[in-house]
């Protein structure tokens, strides 16, 4: 049934809707409808200290412990390298044979000991230290992939930190209207009941919501304290965190690259890491099955007899051959060949792994950007719309309490819901360029 009051109220609303476009109704009244503080507001009374995205991730390149250790790692590679192609080191052997001890006193030193010198140089045979240098050169080759991959990891991990930062500083910054707003609205229906103008269970509401509101700000700065953390780690500045403002915009979404997955997962560097490592494997069972070829030293010496003992001075010459009557080497060739195989699992796991992750993050970014559009384009606008028109409305008798209160929370629910959109857009950005990224590959 249609009420007089119900009636007056309907055309009361009507003519609100009418006579102010949605904008302007946004700001009739203090509410949820006005626009987020921003992270000034956040940041006031702190030194605030604001990086790009290209300044964090330069920061990382720079000092993340992680790229460090892959760095160091390619050292110890290259050196290996190094002591792979080393040769063996000749033998110098100095010594005495015919030691005549009746003679000692009585005759000069050299005329009592036969005096030897010898060198003996090892060779080595089988093809054992071009497999030995092929094996280090593809280890070598596999720490440069590691490298490259560190830091696609972790510019990845600074990217979605440096996401997560943005949006810890927007829901903060909403937050922080949202409760500033009800602050006000709480403070003027203290006024109104003073007036007579409202009942006390209607303000009482309302200063419920406005502590409500001030707590969930106060979360919001705790989860921004820990965003700044995050970042801060990543990137060598922990000393900073708390100063620490992202400056840049929300990045624009990334746009797939037109291969199929599999064929971007093979310039991958950890997929390239894994075909290096391959190679290695088999140098390394190459190099196994070389230990069955045996290697020999050549040796020369000169020997000096004293006469009329000895002949005097006289060269001579050897050459010695292992004989391989204790092992044949089996054990060493056949833990290569299961190395060989489990790097042949682990390429295959790789690429395998590569390629469900690059259509993975594709779709991902789609899901993530259409969900951010129609947040953006659609739900936000109209939920400011209607929380202007509540506020109006409200501000002028023809709307209940209830009413006001759930267009308020359902405009805070769709521009913390767009936030929380536009992280999820970023980290899945920052997903897909790290799952196509190809380091340095030509």
């Amino acid at each position: 049934m249609i009420t007089p009051d119900k009636l007056i109220r309907a055309c009361t609303l009507l003519l609100a809707i009418a006579a102010f476009p949605p904008a302007a109704m946004a700001h009739t009244a203090a509410g949820p409808a006005s626009p987020p503080a921003g992270p000034a507001a956040v940041f006031s009374g702190i030194k605030a200290l604001p990086i790009t995205l290209g300044q964090a991730r330069d920061a990382a390149a720079a000092a993340n412990i992680d790229i460090i250790h892959a760095r160091q790692a390619r050292a110890i590679a290259v050196a290996s390298q190094t002591i792979a192609a080393a040769r063996p080191n000749p033998v110098l052997s100095i010594g005495g044979t015919q030691v005549r001890p009746r003679g000692f006193g009585a005759q000069q030193p050299g005329n009592t000991i036969d005096e030897v010198v010898r060198i003996d140089q090892p060779i080595e045979l089988g093809g054992k230290r071009r497999e030995r240098m092929a094996a280090a050169s593809a280890a070598s080759l596999a720490a440069d992939q590691d490298l490259a991959d560190a830091r696609r990891q972790v510019l990845s991990a600074v990217d979605s930190a440096y996401a997560a930062l943005h949006a810890a500083q927007d829901r903060a910054a909403a937050l922080s209207g949202i409760a500033s707003d009800w602050s006000r609205s709480a403070a003027i229906a203290t006024r109104r009941v003073a007036a007579g103008d409202l009942s006390q269970g209607e303000a009482a509401r309302q200063q419920v919501e406005a502590v409500r509101a001030g707590t969930d700000a106060l979360a919001a700065r705790a989860a921004l304290r820990e965003a700044q953390m995050q970042l801060a780690i990543l990137i060598g500045r922990d000393g900073e965190a708390e100063q620490l403002i992202a400056a840049d915009p929300w990045p624009a979404p990334a746009v797939a690259l037109p291969e199929a997955p599999d064929d971007v997962a093979a310039r991958r560097p950890d997929v390239r890491a894994a075909v290096a490592r391959l190679a290695q494997a088999r140098h390394e069972l190459a190099g196994a099955r070389a230990l069955r070829t045996p290697d020999i030293s050549v040796g020369v010496q000169y020997e000096y007899q004293a006469q009329p003992v000895g002949v005097g001075s006289s060269v001579g010459f050897g050459l010695s051959v292992p004989l391989p009557v204790g092992t044949r080497y089996g054990g060493q060739v056949a833990a290569a060949g299961a190395g060989l195989g489990d790097a042949e699992a682990t390429a295959d796991k790789a690429l395998a792994a590569a390629s469900a992750e690059i259509a993975a993050a594709r779709s991902g970014l789609l899901s993530a950007s259409e969900r951010r559009h129609r947040l953006e384009r659609e739900l936000v606008p109209a939920a400011r719309t209607a929380a202007g028109t509540a506020e109006f409305a409200w501000g002028r008798g023809a709307l209940p309490l209830t009413d006001l209160l759930d267009a308020r929370r359902a405009l805070a629910a769709a521009e913390l819901g767009l936030v929380d959109a536009h992280l999820d857009e970023a980290a899945a950005t920052a997903r897909l360029r790290a799952a196509e990224d190809a380091g340095d590959a030509p």
